[in-house]
């Protein structure tokens, strides 16, 4: 009897316990948060992306950086962890890995100059870093350094100076663009000193040395007043002088020429816009009046980089509400060229201004909306029904995007805010069927202008 319990207990022991591989069981995860299309992670992936392509010039390198970033945003989502400003917590983690970034690269640079064999001593990378240190006074010096060299959060460097961590990256930027700034005449005045002396003086021994001996010395002496006394006052007067950036700006250049035309004036004649400092902000404001002059109060001001013609929603740029006088200031640490400003009051009559220079204010007239109307036609001349038709500006065409469908008769209405110069153009869009799938024309401009613009608008192709 207790042989025969022994054994059993001994089998039930070595025997494995019965696992039902028909439904495993797997680890749950909560993937709510994970969207990639919610307005605050696309609001983040934008300014994340805007401050590594404002300080990084290589776009393979943005890319990468972009990406890692939203990783481990994504990451930090996942894990459960709550983060109450997406943005600001985005521009965190692309700002550490900029850092790293340039750490890298400094250190590649610095391997590759100790190894390199080249006859001659070139300046070194770490002399002309403290020489341009040398150069900034003492705050600027002290910020860089804790940023820089002791790896200091601007949190601390806040507290360490006693200010908000806005003015501690004002001071932060302000000293980098000096910094930078100073390298730059640092790295030309080495390049005057020793390359143009050397081929100087290379150039004279070869001219003189078929010459009488006694031409030598006199030559000799020649070259030395000219490379110590005439070539250090003309180094002096040339490149201690303020720096100023006169070439346009690279936006300006990279413009599309339809969207300079939009703007009603000739780019070639217009003065060069010069990029503002980053110790302070950009101002812009200005007043906004209705169609009769008086002022209105509480609406809603918004500042819209010129070059940003991608699609994003409006509710995701930032706004101000304008006060009692209808006056409103708007603050940008962007150093885009020039900016519109876009005032928007309760969907139903909105008004831009012309291409703005920082520190500038305008006056906003707030107009009427613009109906449009017409009847959308097939290839046989037969009106379309239940066909999309989409109206959009040239400018900023996804802020001003409107689209409705045809009802009886191929006809269609719908109101747009009018914007000053608004110059659309109506499209039409299949939206039903699956032959030949979905189709897009655009059709005759629109030119709207008040009460009300006629268009009609002929498909190229329409799927029956």
């Amino acid at each position: 009897m207790s042989r025969s319990r022994s054994h059993s207990r001994t089998r039930s022991i070595d025997q494995p316990p019965a696992v039902d591989l028909s439904n495993p069981v797997r680890p749950q995860r909560d993937d709510s948060n994970l969207n990639g299309s919610s307005p605050g992670l696309l609001l983040a992936r934008r300014r994340a992306h805007n401050f590594i392509a404002s300080r990084v010039d290589d776009s393979h390198v943005v890319a990468d950086v972009t990406s890692e970033t939203m990783l481990i945003l994504l990451g930090q989502l996942a894990r459960g962890e709550s983060i109450a400003n997406l943005s600001a917590f985005a521009v965190g983690i692309a700002r550490r890995k900029v850092a790293e970034h340039f750490r890298r690269r400094v250190a590649r640079q610095l391997a590759h100059d100790i190894t390199d064999t080249k006859e001659g001593r070139p300046v070194e990378e770490h002399e002309l870093l403290a020489l341009a240190l040398g150069d900034l006074d003492s705050s600027q010096r002290r910020i860089v350094t804790q940023r820089f060299v002791h790896d200091l959060p601007l949190r601390e460097i806040a507290r360490r100076d006693g200010t908000s961590i806005s003015t501690a990256q004002r001071k932060l930027e302000g000293s980098l663009a000096a910094f930078r700034a100073t390298m730059v005449r640092r790295g030309w005045r080495q390049r005057l000193k020793f390359s143009f002396p050397v081929g100087l003086l290379g150039l004279l021994g070869q001219r003189v040395g078929r010459r009488p001996r006694w031409l030598t010395p006199m030559a000799s002496v020649a070259a030395l007043f000219v490379v110590g006394i005439v070539l250090p006052v003309m180094v002096h007067l040339v490149l201690d002088d303020p720096v100023e950036d006169v070439a346009p700006s690279l936006r300006e250049a990279s413009a599309p020429d339809q969207f300079r035309q939009d703007r009603g004036t000739n780019p070639s004649d217009e003065p060069p816009i010069l990029p503002q400092p980053f110790d302070r902000p950009v101002v812009i404001g200005g007043q906004v009046i209705d169609a009769s002059g008086e002022p209105v109060a509480d609406v809603e001001v918004r500042l819209l980089p010129y070059d940003d013609l991608r699609v994003y929603p409006l509710s995701e740029i930032p706004f101000v509400l304008t006060d009692k006088e209808g006056r409103f200031e708007l603050r940008s640490h962007d150093p885009a060229p020039w900016f519109h400003v876009l005032a928007v009051a309760r969907d139903e009559s909105a008004a831009t201004s012309p291409p703005l220079q920082p520190r500038s204010m305008t006056v906003l007239q707030l107009r009427p909306p613009v109906t449009i109307h017409g009847v959308l036609l097939d290839n046989e001349g037969q009106p379309a029904e239940e066909h999309e038709v989409v109206v959009g500006g040239l400018l900023h065409t996804a802020l001003w995007k409107r689209s409705v469908r045809t009802g009886s008769g191929g006809s269609y209405q719908l109101d747009i805010p009018h914007p000053a110069g608004f110059r659309g153009r109506a499209a039409s869009l299949v939206a039903w069927g699956d032959r030949g799938g979905v189709s897009e024309s655009l059709v005759a401009p629109i030119q709207a202008g008040p009460p009300i613009s006629r268009a009609t608008s002929r498909s190229s192709r329409c799927v029956g």
